[in-house]
Parts: structure tokens; sequence; C-alpha cells
């Protein structure tokens, strides 16, 4: 069975786009992330080594946050699931859902 993480980026992002009305959850962010910890879903943190990977990481795509969470999948040996199609151009580790 695979494991599935929360990565903290994904929470980051959220509580920007919020603050800036681009998003409605219709709960908390708290609740949101409590929501996962609920089912058993770890939160994935930024360490140093994710942020190294930046600088190596080919600049495909512009977007800060996807960037980060490609970096955290390919130094944690995850597959990152996304909806952003140009993202699979960094690897196998990349599934468009």
């Amino acid at each position: 069975m695979n494991e599935c993480f929360l990565s903290v980026v994904v929470l980051w992002e959220i509580a920007i786009k919020s603050s800036l009305g681009k998003i409605d959850l219709g709960i908390s962010l708290v609740e949101f992330a409590d929501a996962f910890a609920d089912r058993g879903y770890p939160i994935l943190t930024v360490q140093p080594k994710h942020i190294y990977a930046l600088e190596t990481l080919p600049l495909i795509h512009k977007d800060p946050f996807d960037r980060l969470l490609v970096a955290q999948a390919q130094r944690e040996d995850m597959v990152l699931l996304t909806t952003d199609s140009l993202l699979s151009e960094y690897g196998s580790n990349i599934k468009q859902v």
C-alpha cells in the first residue's frame, strides 16, 4: 500500500491564496489540515535538502510552490500527484491526475 502525505507547501500556498481571496475552502486552514491528519496523512515538512534541490531543478515551471513540490517529490523518492500537465516534464515521479 502506498502512503500519502500532505506537503506543508500546499498549506502555505492555500493560506496565501485564501488571504488574497482567490480561494475559499469553506473551513479554516487548521480544519483543512486536521481533516488530513484525522485520515492518517502525515505532513511533509520542508527540509534543507528540498531547498538545495531547487538550485539544479530545470526552470520548466516558474511557480515557486510547484517547483518546491517537485523538489520534495524527487528528494523523497515520492510521486507527486498534480493536475498541472507542465509538471510532468520533470520526470516519471510526477503523475498528472
